[in-house]
């Protein structure tokens, strides 16, 4: 049983649903190799990808992830091993169930 800040028993396990990420990524690789390579992950059952910006160089997307329980460090990760960056966690939805010890 975890602590809240709040100093409470906490018996409640939470659960990223959904993140709405604003990313920057040069070209290649496109964003259908990206967008599958994500939905491969552990958890993630959509990913919807939109792209807001581009010039020569980059794009800019729109990413949003969703699933059952999405472990945000190895979305992170996956985006960078294709070059692209997040400059920003631009929505997040998490969920929390109870449990019993």
């Amino acid at each position: 049983m975890s602590r809240s800040p709040l100093g409470k028993s906490n018996s409640k396990r939470t659960f990223i649903r959904k993140l709405v990420l604003d990313v920057v990524k040069p070209h290649e690789p496109d964003i259908v190799e990206v967008a599958d390579a994500i939905s491969k992950l552990d958890g993630v059952k959509r990913v919807e990808v939109e792209v807001r910006d581009y010039d020569s160089n980059i794009e800019r997307l729109k990413l949003i992830v969703e699933g059952d329980d999405l472990d945000e460090d190895d979305i992170m990760e996956l985006i960078k091993y294709y070059g692209g960056n997040v400059a920003s966690v631009d929505g997040v939805t998490v969920e929390s169930e109870e449990f019993i010890d």
